[in-house]
């Protein structure tokens, strides 16, 4: 098997669920050994809630069917806390309901376990840079865009947008 080098770009801090040990093994080691990401394993989605109280991750991987807390319970447990961490079902449950409702409930990317091995990992992979990627530019859009407010909203001189037509959009309170 030819492995490819692991990036030189800073390691990504994965979290892994899954209840199934050889999988969950497997896993980590792959994305460990071909991707460079740093990856953290716990084997129940109450293990993972104990890590995210200690520990920040760049991306959260978990498998739709555990027991005792599914992967969708362990989503909605996130999302009901507010954390918005990039979230990735990962798991061998093909089913489309499963797929719907991880999206519905805040997930970022759903992928299907099975086939290719490497072809698996390397999805999953493109996946976890992706939706990191994309996490980190919205952040950045948004942190802009509340710096841009508060200084339009607090400056003293008056600011008057007008669209084409000459037509006020927005004004700040210096110009009312």
């Amino acid at each position: 098997m030819n492995i490819p080098a692991p990036p030189d770009s800073p390691s990504l801090k994965i979290l892994l669920v899954d209840d199934e040990e050889m999988v969950l093994k497997a896993t980590r080691d792959y994305l460990v050994t071909c991707f460079g990401f740093d990856v953290d394993i716990t084997e129940s989605g109450a293990q993972a809630i104990a890590r995210l109280s200690l520990t920040q991750y760049d991306a959260i991987i978990a498998d739709y069917d555990m027991d005792h807390m599914s992967g969708l319970e362990l989503l909605s447990s996130i999302r009901e806390k507010g954390d918005q961490t990039p979230f990735i079902m990962f798991t061998g449950k093909g089913r489309e309901e499963v797929a719907i409702a991880s999206f519905e409930l805040g997930a970022d990317g759903y992928v299907q376990k099975g086939g290719e091995i490497r072809s698996q990992f390397a999805e999953l992979a493109q996946k976890i840079k992706v939706t990191v990627q994309n996490k980190r530019t919205t952040t950045a859009l948004q942190e802009q865009d509340n710096r841009r407010r508060m200084l339009f909203e607090t400056m003293e001189q008056g600011v008057i947008y007008q669209d084409q037509d000459g037509i006020i959009i927005e004004a700040n309170p210096a110009a009312e």
